[in-house]
């Protein structure tokens, strides 16, 4: 797999959880920039990455390319049988010891470890192969996928941010509570049970929406898919998780993280929150995303009856469409609209929901848009509003704004609140709270003025090239 390079490259293996085309998030598209631009300059890029695919075998692989870049793919269908598995797993790791074998990668640059094993570092310091780690979300310390969001417990007070009529009912994790950590895992249809179990959800849906019993087909897909009867992995499955597990997980993680040279934390607030959990504060270096720019050279806004307040995204409870919703009822100007762009079919109960929450012609929900069409999205509003209700790190959609000169009203929180500069490059208000947002909102309708002093103060953009070049020195810095 190694191949013959020019002076000066490197060969450099990059490791994502999921990956294009089957996965459209904001760290497979920022990876993916990354490695063609890293290939157009020379070096020899290689991505490893999962893959969901009940119908192949657990840890099945194949080789191939995605437009120029090569990979390895992995199929890993989220059926281990013990918790210990979704961090530490000695299959991944044999994979991953085969691959290094072969590319021989002069670094390794990892995006993400969700559905690997985190004792890659390590194998690859051994093999004297230094890493460096993208931190996309809160996943080292939250094992509920790094969002830090999880339901409320039976009992627990819901008088929080979060007031008033809701979709469903999540709560922010402001602290990292092992007990808590637990509870919330023992929720999911995941425990313990291995897929059977992951599945059921799926297969009740059926049964009640379509009439169909899939349970023989799904459990032949098991079958198959399940770990050999004599391996480690076929243990029985342990009971509910305590608080201990937790800690061990997070204890285990960062020990075996120790090996990354450094930790790049696209926004302040992450590197903040990774020291505060106990992660060395001189390997945590702040460096945003660098992004392709130029769908925004020629960017041209067009020109709309009133005040055209915009949601650019999929439609979900973490992103707090809800909370715009409500918060755009509350205004009775005539010259406003809200426009929402996003997958209407990602999660159709909740947009059926905030559908029937809007009410009002002024809202109009345009579904789903091509990646390349998103400059002419933009054109079609005037002022983005990124409501999110989760610790959001640096997300793309405010980036796009900036590219386009669109003004921002965003969550005062996480990495939103580092991106947006309250009063220069747009507004901040309280997160959850809609009458707070609907005064931010009302504000430009009384003084349209304000949306053109906000847009012309908003920041330059990192390009992918400038990244980067920024990374390659990195690289070189790490190397022995």
């Amino acid at each position: 797999m190694a191949h013959d390079r020019e002076a000066g490259t490197m060969r450099i293996l990059q490791v994502s959880h999921d990956f294009l085309p089957g996965h459209r998030a904001g760290a497979e598209i920022y990876t993916y920039n990354l490695c063609r631009e890293m290939a157009r300059t020379g070096h020899d890029i290689h991505l490893f990455f999962t893959e969901h695919k009940p119908a192949m075998p657990q840890y099945s692989s194949r080789e191939g390319l995605f437009g120029d870049i090569h990979y390895t793919e992995v199929v890993n269908n989220h059926c281990q049988k013990r918790f210990e598995e979704t961090y530490n797993n000695p299959r991944m790791d044999e994979i991953f010891r085969s691959l290094i074998d072969s590319f021989k990668p002069d670094v390794m640059h990892i995006q993400h470890l969700l559905y690997h094993s985190t004792n890659y570092p390590r194998i690859a310091s051994e093999a004297g192969i230094p890493s460096v780690m993208t931190l996309h979300d809160f996943w080292l310390i939250c094992e509920q996928e790094g969002k830090r969001m999880r339901a409320y417990f039976p009992g627990e007070s819901h008088d929080d941010a979060w007031k008033g009529e809701r979709f469903g009912c999540v709560k922010l994790c402001d602290e990292i509570v092992a007990a808590d950590c637990a509870k919330c895992w023992n929720r999911r249809p995941t425990l313990a049970g291995g897929l059977e179990r992951a599945g059921g959800l799926a297969l009740r849906a059926a049964r009640r929406l379509l009439g169909l019993d899939l349970t023989a087909m799904a459990r032949r897909h098991y079958e198959k898919m399940r770990p050999d009867a004599a391996s480690p992995e076929a243990s029985p499955p342990k009971g509910p998780l305590a608080a201990a597990d937790i800690t061990r997980r997070n204890d285990y993680i960062r020990d075996a993280l120790a090996h990354v040279s450094r930790f790049i934390c696209p926004s302040r607030f992450l590197a903040k929150e990774m020291k505060r959990y106990g992660y060395p504060e001189e390997k945590l270096l702040v460096s945003d995303y660098g992004f392709r720019t130029e769908a925004f050279d020629d960017f041209r806004r067009t020109v709309g009856d009133g005040i055209r307040f915009g949601y650019v995204g999929t439609p979900a409870e973490l992103k707090g469409v809800h909370v715009l919703v409500k918060a755009f009822r509350e205004l009775a100007a005539d010259n406003a609209s809200l426009e929402i762009f996003g997958d209407t079919q990602t999660f159709p109960q909740y947009t059926a929901w905030l559908r029937g929450l809007a009410g009002d012609a002024r809202v109009s929900f345009h579904g789903r848009f091509a990646p390349d069409a998103v400059a002419e999205v933009f054109s079609q509003i005037d002022v983005l509003v990124v409501p999110s209700i989760w610790f959001e790190n640096s997300p793309l959609v405010i980036h796009e704004a900036f590219m386009s000169r669109t003004p921002v009203i965003a969550s005062n929180l996480g990495g939103m609140a580092d991106l947006v500069e309250n009063g220069v490059s747009g507004l901040l208000f309280k997160p959850g709270d809609y009458k707070d947002l609907a005064a931010k909102m009302r504000a430009l309708l009384e003084e349209p003025a304000m949306i053109e002093n906000l847009a012309g103060a908003a920041p330059r953009v990192k390009t992918v090239a400038e990244d980067a070049e920024s990374l390659e020195r990195l690289y070189g810095s790490c190397r022995p």
